[in-house]
């Protein structure tokens, strides 16, 4: 498996802004990227960066991240991409949940979105103006951020006091997991920035509006379970960890996490029982709040052989014991041969 561009540099670049920039990104393959910003918007600083690889396969959570760092939009430029359909594809959740909703104090343009034609080189309303193409993979960086320093003269793009880097990306965080952090952050920071500025001052901060976030289906899968055994199998398979199994008296409890879930059907692949099922699709308004949705709920009792919880049927030994008790070569003839011995 090809390890995913890395947008690194590019999120230390744009958090060394002292004002905001609007950031194109273009795949490493993409021939002639174009900026398809409007003539009227120049005051504004903007670039193309190649990311090193495929947006296709980028990290979703660097893209929205470098809105956490100050980017005032970010549009990608999938008219050269060559797997165009894939890109669209896997962004096209966030390019819905970031469409602008108007009214008043909010945004009037997109501040995530795609364009898969390529912008007209002359006439039309928006020109593509000569751009300014960086190496995603060598951005370069004042030395004071290179040595860690703080610049206090350099509070636009800052994060907030309440949002920190580790917060955003934590160590060994899932794409999903960091994705939810920096929709968190920018959702925090919005009131604060609508009632500092009105719709039309550019500047970093406005989150997701809320009636689209109720309307919009994100990643994650709503679950439902039938003939749970209890057995934890999906609980320990999800790399999410969007499904806990708690075991009360004489009882074991599964349950999900929706903000958690990322959608990758792992716990569907993996149940021995076949017990569990999709509902829906979440919505991104139920992802984007903590939510715990109970599934099931299975009497148990202790093995006396392993002392695990098991479905309580009667028996002493859960079904693993049980086998092995009954079969203790781990071996047992098939039941046409078994019946002809007899």
């Amino acid at each position: 498996m090809s390890t995913p561009p890395d947008l690194g540099a590019v999120r230390a670049w744009t958090r060394a802004q002292a004002a905001p920039v609007r950031l194109a990104l273009a795949c490493a393959e993409h021939p002639d990227p174009r900026s398809p910003r409007p003539e009227s918007e120049a005051s504004v600083r903007s670039l193309v960066v190649r990311v090193p690889g495929c947006l296709a396969t980028v990290p979703r959570s660097e893209v929205v991240g470098l809105l956490v760092d100050g980017a005032l939009d970010v549009v990608l430029l999938l008219d050269g991409c060559e797997r165009r359909d894939a890109a669209l594809d896997r962004f096209a959740d966030l390019t819905a949940l970031f469409t602008p909703a108007g009214g008043p104090g909010r945004v009037t343009s997109p501040r995530l979105s795609a364009v898969v034609e390529p912008p007209p080189s002359d006439g039309g309303s928006l020109p593509a103006s000569a751009p300014v193409v960086m190496n995603g993979a060598s951005m370069p960086l004042p030395r004071r951020t290179m040595l860690g320093a703080h610049d206090p003269g350099r509070t636009t793009t800052a994060l907030p006091p309440h949002a920190t880097e580790a917060e955003i990306a934590e160590d060994g965080g899932t794409d999903h997991a960091d994705l939810l952090a920096a929709l968190s952050v920018l959702m925090e920071r919005d009131a604060s920035v609508l009632m500092e500025r009105d719709a039309h001052t550019p500047g970093p901060g406005a989150g997701p509006d809320p009636a689209i976030a109720a309307a919009t289906a994100g990643p994650g899968l709503l679950l439902r379970a039938s003939r749970c055994t209890a057995c934890a199998v999906c609980v320990r398979t999800c790399p999410e960890a969007a499904l806990t199994m708690r075991i009360e008296t004489g009882a074991g409890v599964l349950e999900q996490r929706v903000d958690a879930c990322s959608g990758c059907g792992a716990c569907l692949e993996s149940c021995p029982a076949e017990a569990l099922s999709v509902r829906r699709r979440a919505r991104w308004s139920e992802q984007l709040r903590p939510q715990v949705l109970p599934l099931a709920v299975v009497e148990t009792r202790v093995c006396a052989r392993c002392g695990a919880h098991t479905p309580d049927r009667g028996a002493d030994l859960c079904e693993v014991c049980a086998y092995r008790r009954a079969n203790p070569f781990g071996s047992i003839l098939p039941a046409e041969i078994a019946g002809a011995r007899a």
